[in-house]
This record gives structure tokens, C-alpha cells and sequence, in this order.
């Protein structure tokens, strides 16, 4: 029996969180909304686990949007920025 692939998803684990690395829907698989079967399936294979899905978020519209449906809590990480290089490259690394 051949099967055909709609939805293709990159996910992570570890003890506290479910990391969403990347999913996408082939052409087929968006007529029948896969992407949605996709994380359907991966909530209902760790429910009851204590852990989170970290959406991971997105830039792009249509994805963010294809995310809010989940009801998400936005929680943003923490951003640091050090440049720790000499002066001269500093000036000319801006």
C-alpha cells in the first residue's frame, strides 16, 4: 500500500516542552487541512504528559494566524546582546 504524505513536521523534546521546529503542508495536503491533522495528533499523543507545545511562532501572516487557532500563550524570549569586540571593529561592525 502507497501512501501519500500531506503534512510534514520537525519536532523536539525535551523534559518540560514539545519544541515545533517546523511543519509544512505539501499542495495535497492543504485542501485537507493535514497541517491541522498533524497537531491534532501530536497533542493527543502527549496529552496527559506534562509538557508544553512551543508553537516556536512566526513572522509570516498566514502561519501566525494557522497558530492563534491553538489559543497560544505568547510568551517571548529573552534576547541578550553582547559585542564584545574590540573598539575599532565595534565602530564598524554597527
Amino acid at each position: 500500500m502507497l501512501t501519500q504524505q500531506m503534512a510534514i513536521g520537525l519536532f523536539l523534546k525535551d523534559d518540560r516542552r514539545l519544541y515545533n521546529i517546523a511543519s509544512t503542508t505539501l499542495p495535497n495536503g492543504r485542501t485537507l487541512e493535514a497541517n491541522h491533522f498533524l497537531f491534532d495528533q501530536l497533542i493527543c499523543e502527549f496529552s496527559g504528559q506534562n509538557i508544553l507545545l512551543d508553537f516556536e511562532g512566526s513572522d509570516l501572516p498566514g502561519v501566525a494566524r494557522f497558530y492563534q487557532k491553538f489559543s497560544p500563550e505568547n510568551r517571548p524570549y529573552f534576547f541578550w546582546k553582547s559585542n564584545r569586540l574590540p573598539a575599532v571593529l565595534r565602530w564598524w561592525k554597527r
